[in-house]
C-alpha cells in the first residue's frame, strides 16, 4: 500500500524534475456559451433637411407674368410655342419646341391640325384629339381623306381614355353632322368645356362621354339623340339646363347624377325607361314629366333623391316657354 502512494506521488510530481518536460493533452471542446445580451439602442440622429417642392410645367398664351409659378417651374406659350424655365425668380427662353413645318396635308381634312383618325371600316373613321390636346378651341373635320368622321372616339376600359379625355384646356368644339356617335368617356374631364352643341346627325350619346365636365353650364340634345348612357353627364355640377327630346326613349343608370345646379328638366312621354338613381345628387332639381303617372319601365330609385315631381296635367309652360307648377 505505501509503494502506490510513493508511485502515484512520483507521477504527479515528474513535471518539476529537471530534465524532464511536461506534456498536455487537450480534452474534447466545451458546449458554446449563450448569447450576449443586446446593447441598448443610441440616441435617434437629427431630422434630415425638407426636400424640395417638384417642378410644374405651365402654359398660357403670351410670355409668362413674373409672379407666375416658382424656380424650377416651365412654361410654354401656346401662341408662339416658346418654353421657358424660371431661373431666380426670372422666366428665362431656353427656345422654341415647335417642330418644322410639316408636308401640306389640307387635302386630308379641313379641322383642327394635329387631330388623329382611327379607320372603323372601309368608309368611316372615328376621331380622337392628337396633338391637339392644349388646345382651347377644335374643329372636327366631317371628312378625313376618303373616310367619312362619324364617331367621337370610345374607350370603354377602367382607364376611360376617350377621344377628348381631360383636355384640361378645351372651351370649345365643333362637331360637324357627319358624327352619329358620341363614344364611351369622349369628353370625360373636359373642365375647361363651357358648352356644347351636338348635331342632329346622334343617336347616342355613350357612357360617361361629359363625366366631371364641371364647367358645362348648357346643352341641347338634338332629336335624333335615342338613347343617354349610363353616367353620360355625371358630375356635371355646373349645368344649370338641358333640353331632352322626344326622340329619347331611354335615360340610363346614373346619367345626370350629381348635377347639383340643374334647376328644372323636361321629361318628355316618349322616354319608356329610366335608370336606377338617375338623378341622385341633383339637390336643386325639380322634375316636369309629360306622363301623366310613373310609366311601369321606371323603378322607385329613378328619382332617389326625392326631388318634387309634376306629372302631366300638374304643370305647364309660361309665356316664356319654361315649365312652372299649375297653382
Amino acid at each position: 500500500m505505501k509503494l502506490r502512494k510513493v508511485v502515484g506521488l512520483m507521477l504527479l510530481s515528474t513535471a518539476s524534475l529537471p530534465g524532464l518536460s511536461s506534456c498536455s493533452i487537450t480534452g474534447p471542446q466545451g458546449p458554446q456559451g449563450e448569447q450576449g445580451i443586446q446593447g441598448e439602442t443610441g440616441p435617434q440622429g437629427p431630422q434630415g433637411e425638407n426636400g424640395k417642392d417638384g417642378s410644374s410645367l405651365l402654359t398660357g398664351n403670351g410670355k409668362p407674368d413674373s409672379n407666375l409659378g416658382k424656380n424650377g417651374d416651365s412654361y410654354i406659350d401656346l401662341d408662339t410655342w416658346n418654353y421657358y424655365v424660371k431661373t431666380s425668380d426670372v422666366w428665362v427662353l431656353q427656345g422654341n419646341i415647335k417642330g418644322e413645318d410639316g408636308k401640306d396635308v389640307s387635302s386630308d381634312h379641313n379641322g383642327t391640325e394635329g387631330l388623329e383618325f382611327y379607320p372603323i371600316n372601309d368608309t368611316e373613321c372615328a376621331v380622337a384629339v392628337g396633338r391637339a390636346k392644349l388646345l382651347k378651341e377644335i374643329v372636327i373635320p366631317s371628312t378625313y381623306k376618303n373616310y367619312a368622321v362619324t364617331s367621337i372616339y370610345g374607350d370603354t376600359s377602367e382607364l376611360g381614355c376617350g377621344g377628348f379625355a381631360s383636355c384640361l384646356n378645351l372651351e370649345k368644339i365643333t362637331i360637324p353632322n357627319s358624327v352619329t356617335n358620341i363614344g364611351a368617356n369622349a369628353f370625360k374631364d373636359c373642365t375647361s368645356l363651357t358648352s356644347i352643341v351636338i348635331p342632329d346627325s346622334v343617336t347616342t350619346i355613350g357612357l360617361f362621354a361629359f363625366y366631371g365636365c364641371s364647367s358645362l353650364t348648357s346643352i341641347v340634345i338634338p332629336d335624333s339623340v335615342t338613347t343617354i348612357d349610363y353616367h353620360a353627364f355625371d358630375g356635371c355640377s355646373s349645368l344649370i339646363s338641358i333640353v331632352i327630346p322626344d326622340s329619347v326613349t331611354t335615360i340610363s343608370n346614373y346619367a345626370f347624377i350629381r348635377c347639383s345646379s340643374l334647376t328644372s328638366i323636361t321629361i318628355p312621354d316618349s322616354v319608356t325607361t329610366i335608370g336606377y338613381y338617375a338623378f341622385a345628387g341633383c339637390s336643386s332639381l325639380t322634375i316636369y314629366c309629360e306622363a301623366s303617372s310613373r310609366p311601369s319601365g321606371w323603378p322607385r330609385e329613378w328619382n332617389y333623391s326625392g326631388r318634387p315631381v309634376y306629372w302631366a296635367g300638374e304643370w305647364e309652360y309660361d309665356a316664356d316657354g319654361n315649365p312652372t307648377p299649375i297653382i
